[in-house]
């Protein structure tokens, strides 16, 4: 297992690491000499700082984040913005209420799901995230 200073070198310093976490130099170099001892989420910290998101979960494998842009690129290279994100949340969070209306316009008016009702657009169906 690589030292603590390795893992930081040309993320931040020793100062602002420690600074960071609120550690003093003494626990720094106490998980500089004995990297099992370095937390969890200190290594998850670091491995998003490198922008390799695979050492938190194999999920994300090939997965990672510009740090130039703020993206989080895909394996595929499609990239999202933090806003894009947050629009999408609200499009399926929409589309939730659209789906909960349409259920109770049709039982309103005692049509089936699978029945069009005159005057409406097909809904489409997206697939669960």
């Amino acid at each position: 297992m690589e030292n603590l200073r390795s893992l930081i070198l040309g993320l931040v310093t020793p100062e602002q690491f420690c600074q960071h976490y609120k550690i003093t130099m003494r626990t720094f170099h106490r998980w500089n000499r004995n990297p099992e001892k370095i937390p969890g989420y200190v290594h998850d910290w670091l491995s998003i700082k490198r922008g390799d998101l695979s050492d938190i979960n194999p999920n994300w494998s090939g997965w990672f984040i510009n740090h130039r842009t703020g993206e989080l690129v895909a394996p595929s290279g499609l990239a999202v913005t933090y806003s894009q994100i947050e629009h999408m949340s609200m499009a399926f969070n929409e589309r939730d209420l659209l789906r909960r209306d349409n259920r109770l316009l049709r039982k309103k008016i005692g049509k089936s799901k699978n029945t069009p009702v005159p005057g409406t657009a097909k809904i489409l169906k997206f697939p669960r995230i």
